[in-house]
C-alpha cells in the first residue's frame, strides 16, 4: 500500500510541476522600465528691454521656468512647469509691445524589462484652456498660439496647433482638442482625453515617446508706436473704468496644460498601461500545455483502473 502511495505521490509531484509550469504563463507580471526626462523654458521681452531667458529651477521630480520683462507699460511673460506625477502647463502673456513664451518638454524611454513581449497603451490628458488676442489700435498686431506635439520614435503620434489674432482670424492644424470653439478673438477648448495603442514591444527592446507643449503671446503697436492719446504722459497707458485701455488695448494670452492634475475614468495626465502580449501562447508554451493536459488525463485514467 505504501508502495502504491509512493507511486501515486511521485506521479502527483510530476503532474504538479507540469501544472505549475503552465500556471507561470498566466501569471507573469507586466514589467516596464521608464526613464522620464523633464525640461522647461521661458522667454519674455518688452519694449526696448533686453530679452529675458529663464533659468529653469530643477528638482529630481519637477522643473519650472518663469520669465518676465517690463518696459514702462509694456509687459511680456512666459511660464512653464511640470513634474513626474503628470502635472504640467505653459502660459504666455503680452501687453503692449511685448512677447512671452513658455515651453514644457517631456520624454519617456520605455524598455520592456520582461522576458516576453508586451503591449503598451499611452493615456494622456489636456485640461480645458483658452487663448485670446485683442487689438484696439489701428495698425497694431496681437496674437496668441499654442503647439502640442507628441512623437513616437521620431514619428508624429498626435499634433494640435492653433493661433488667433486681434482681428479674430483663427488658424489651426493637426487635431482639434475637444469642444474647441471660437468667439471673436477668443478661442477655447474643453478637457481632452487621449489614448494611444503603441503596439507590441519585444523583450529587452526600447521605445522613445516625446511630448512638447508651447505657448506664445505677441503684441506690437506697429511703426507708429503707442498712440499719444493712450498715454497719461508718464509712459503709463490710460485706462477706462473697466480696467482696459480705452482705445489702447493690445494684449494676448494663452494657457494650456493640466495644472489641476485631473484624471477621469482611468486617465491620468500621462500614464502607461502595460499588458502581456502572450494572450496566444508561443509554440513552446503550447507544447508544454499539451504535455501537461495529456499527463493530467493519463493520470486520471490510471486512477480509475486502480
Amino acid at each position: 500500500m505504501k508502495h502504491q502511495d509512493r507511486k501515486h505521490g511521485g506521479k502527483l509531484s510530476r503532474l504538479s510541476l507540469c501544472i505549475a509550469a503552465v500556471g507561470v504563463f498566466g501569471s507573469l507580471p507586466a514589467s516596464a522600465g521608464i526613464i522620464d526626462t523633464l525640461s522647461a523654458e521661458a522667454f519674455a521681452v518688452a519694449g526696448a528691454s533686453a530679452p529675458v531667458n529663464a533659468h529653469p529651477f530643477v528638482t529630481p521630480t519637477s522643473v519650472t521656468a518663469s520669465a518676465s520683462a517690463f518696459d514702462g507699460s509694456d509687459f511680456g511673460g512666459g511660464f512653464a512647469f511640470g513634474n513626474d506625477a503628470g502635472v504640467f502647463g505653459v502660459f504666455a502673456e503680452a501687453f503692449g509691445n511685448a512677447q512671452g513664451e513658455g515651453r514644457f518638454s517631456r520624454s519617456w524611454e520605455i524598455t520592456n524589462d520582461a522576458t516576453f513581449a508586451q503591449n503598451y497603451t499611452f493615456d494622456f490628458f489636456i485640461y480645458g484652456g483658452s487663448m485670446s488676442a485683442e487689438t484696439e489700435v489701428s495698425g497694431a498686431t496681437s496674437l496668441a498660439r499654442y503647439f502640442l506635439d507628441i512623437l513616437f520614435n521620431g514619428m508624429e503620434l498626435f499634433t494640435s496647433h492653433a493661433q488667433i489674432n486681434g482681428a479674430g482670424e483663427l488658424s489651426t492644424s493637426g487635431n482639434a482638442l475637444n469642444g474647441a470653439s471660437q468667439s471673436g478673438n477668443f478661442y477655447s477648448w474643453q478637457n481632452t482625453y487621449l489614448s494611444f495603442d503603441l503596439g507590441t514591444l519585444d523583450a529587452g527592446d526600447s521605445w522613445i515617446l516625446e511630448y512638447d507643449l508651447v505657448s506664445y503671446a505677441f503684441g506690437d503697436y506697429g511703426p507708429g508706436g503707442r498712440p499719444l492719446d493712450c498715454d497719461n504722459g508718464d509712459g503709463i497707458i490710460a485706462f477706462d473704468s473697466s480696467g482696459y485701455g480705452s482705445p489702447c488695448g493690445l494684449w494676448s494670452s494663452v494657457a494650456i496644460g493640466d495644472p489641476l492634475n485631473i484624471g477621469f475614468a482611468g486617465f491620468e495626465p500621462a500614464a502607461f498601461r502595460v499588458t502581456s502580449a502572450a494572450a496566444v501562447p508561443e509554440p513552446g508554451a503550447l507544447g508544454l500545455l499539451s504535455l501537461s493536459l495529456a499527463a493530467l488525463f493519463g493520470f486520471r485514467r490510471r486512477l480509475r483502473r486502480k
